[in-house]
C-alpha cells in the first residue's frame, strides 16, 4: 500500500503517509472474556433458650460476569458486565430469609 502511494503521489511524503495508513489499520484490537461463578451461602437455625440446632440450608446463585474491550490507534474502550458481588450476597441473604419464613415460621 505505501508503495501504490508512493507511485501515484509522486513523492516520499505520500510513501510515509501510506506507512502510517497501513500501521493504523492494523493497530484495531478487540477481546472479549467471561466467566461463571457459583456463590453458595449455608445457614444454621439454633435454638436461643437451648443452643440447640433446630435446622440447616444452602442455597446458591449462579453470576455471570463478562467483559468486551476494544482498542482503535491507542484509544482503549471497555465494558463490563453483570451484577456485582453485592448485590448477589443481597440476593442470597433475600432468599434465606425466604425461605426460613416460608419452612420454619
Amino acid at each position: 500500500m505505501a508503495g501504490l502511494l508512493g507511485v501515484f503521489g509522486g513523492s516520499r511524503g505520500a510513501a510515509q503517509a501510506g506507512t502510517v495508513a497501513g500501521a493504523g489499520i492494523s493497530s484495531v484490537h478487540t477481546s472479549e472474556s467471561s466467566g461463571v461463578w457459583i456463590i453458595g451461602m449455608r445457614y444454621k437455625i439454633i435454638n436461643a433458650e437451648t443452643t440447640e440446632q433446630v435446622a440447616t440450608g444452602y442455597t446458591e446463585e449462579k453470576m455471570e460476569l463478562g467483559a468486551k474491550s476494544s482498542s482503535v490507534l491507542g484509544v482503549s474502550q471497555s465494558q463490563q458486565g453483570g451484577l456485582s458481588l453485592d448485590t448477589m450476597v443481597q440476593r442470597l441473604v433475600q432468599k434465606c430469609v425466604w425461605e426460613i419464613d416460608s419452612k420454619y415460621k
